[in-house]
């Protein structure tokens, strides 16, 4: 009998290994395609020509990139445990350290369940003020800076509010005062980390090379903000609980004694990376689609305009924006930020019919999936009417957020944070793309714009609600 996607068989040895490109060169194995096209499209070309379950060898790690909706629910969920964070998360943990993203097994989750209360429903719902608040301010920015009509790199603006609103609802401060360094530097290093993880040999960091020289200048810039960040939160006693005071209130529980100065900087920058760089290109690849969609965006402006009558956003209009909340999720479906999530096989498997050895590097790509014919018609097009209630798909054919037990603590967060920025952005600007604008997808860990996104923004007469 036949194995299923989801059940090993009993002697996988006896299965083949997964089809690799023919391009593929001894000792380099598919790296001068990666080189050549970037991983996104090497990826995609091998998916049309291989199948849902194909190699991508780049020099000796074995690189197994899936495609199909069982493959994810196998690797998250139902194998989870023969699938962990190992050599897979070597570099980035040169960023997060040992914190939630990167931690496995029973310290995960205790370190999971430490944090889970302050991203509840209600603790978000508290927080929904200041997103609607400073989304306003930016409205208000720009109209003292750009008068009616200006052109606009939109990402930079959403990476400069959700940074606010990240400082403000996680640390309780303002971080807008080191945001332009920290952000120059977080583009550093994750520029490195591509382009480590895409290389067929990996230096050690102490080595001098010019890669290595500024991935280490990100990281001193990174450590400096963040160290400064927990350093005022301990000097800020204005009664606000946020999650980094409760993080240094806490104790451990087999010890008595408080997150370390190292565990604090691994949580705090784990939450300043998910907390605001997803989100911001969430909005950057909206508003990208939109100024090519003028019918999707009458769509969502006569909702908007129905709904807050002039007035900005606030969290009890989200279940009435429903529209937006379909356009956000098909703008995750078409360019989700964590485009493919890493995992290292422990044991022997199957998958697809393919045998996937241990010590492969797993790819589950959302970004593959969420194109996957059999599971969204027509689905290179930008329809948020896939969304309407109701519709029914497989539990892993849409995961921009991960699925499974480590799915992203913050996803609520994110959805919320987006809609309001959304509704706001629609309530009060027109945008089309400038005619000079050129961008395509690009993977440097998250799927950010390949080049600016110029946009030709105008600012609507404002409206005074009754």
């Amino acid at each position: 009998m036949p194995s299923t996607p989801n059940s090993p068989p009993e002697s996988p040895l006896s299965i083949p290994l997964p089809p690799a490109p023919k391009t593929r060169i001894p000792l380099l194995g598919a790296l001068p395609l990666v080189t050549k096209h970037g991983l996104l499209k090497a990826s995609l070309t091998c998916w049309r020509e291989l199948g849902d379950t194909f190699q991508l060898p780049i020099g000796s790690r074995q690189m197994v990139v899936l495609a199909h909706p069982d493959h994810a629910q196998a690797i998250l969920k139902k194998r989870r445990k023969n699938y962990i964070k190992g050599s897979a998360y070597r570099n980035f943990r040169m960023l997060a350290g040992d914190g939630l993203l990167t931690r496995e097994g029973e310290r995960w989750l205790k370190r999971r369940r430490l944090m889970q209360p302050t991203f509840q429903a209600k603790n978000i719902h508290l927080l929904a003020p200041l997103m609607t608040r400073l989304s306003g301010k930016m409205i208000e920015r720009w109209r003292g800076q750009f008068g009616e009509r200006a052109t606009v790199d939109i990402h930079p603006e959403m990476v400069l509010l959700t940074q606010q609103i990240v400082g403000e609802a996680l640390f309780g401060l303002d971080i807008s005062d080191r945001s332009e360094d920290a952000t120059r530097a977080l583009d550093d290093a994750l520029a490195c980390f591509s382009k480590r993880g895409n290389s067929a040999a990996q230096l050690p960091l102490w080595i001098p090379t010019r890669g290595n020289l500024k991935l280490r200048r990100a990281l001193r810039t990174l450590d400096k903000t963040v160290y400064g960040i927990i350093d005022q939160a301990r000097h800020t006693r204005d009664g606000t609980q946020t999650l980094l005071r409760m993080l240094m209130e806490v104790r451990e529980a087999d010890t008595g004694e408080p997150l370390s100065d190292l565990d604090l900087r691994d949580e705090t920058i784990t939450l300043f990376l998910a907390g605001h760089e997803t989100t911001a290109l969430t909005l950057t690849w909206a508003l990208y689609v939109l100024a090519q969609h003028s019918d999707v965006v009458e769509r969502l402006y006569t909702e908007v305009s129905e709904v807050l009558d002039g007035r900005l956003p606030t969290i009890d209009d989200c279940d009435k924006l429903v529209y937006t909340r379909m356009v956000i999720d098909e703008v995750l479906r078409l360019y989700p930020a964590v485009w493919t999530v890493a995992r290292n096989t422990v044991d022997d498997d199957e998958l697809g019919g393919f045998r996937i050895p241990a010590g492969s590097i797993v790819l589950p790509s959302a970004y593959l999936t969420h194109r996957h014919p059999d599971f969204w018609p027509d689905p290179e097009r930008f329809n948020p009417d896939r969304f309407r209630a109701g519709a029914k798909r497989h539990e892993f054919a849409y995961y921009p957020f991960s699925q499974g037990p480590r799915i992203c603590i913050g996803n609520s967060f994110s959805l919320i944070e987006s809609q309001i920025i959304l509704a706001t952005i629609i309530q009060n600007c027109t945008f089309t793309l400038d005619p000079s604008c050129r961008v395509e997808p690009r993977t440097q860990i998250t799927l950010r714009p390949s080049g600016p996104v110029r946009m030709q923004l105008a600012l609507r007469p404002q409206k005074i609600p009754a």
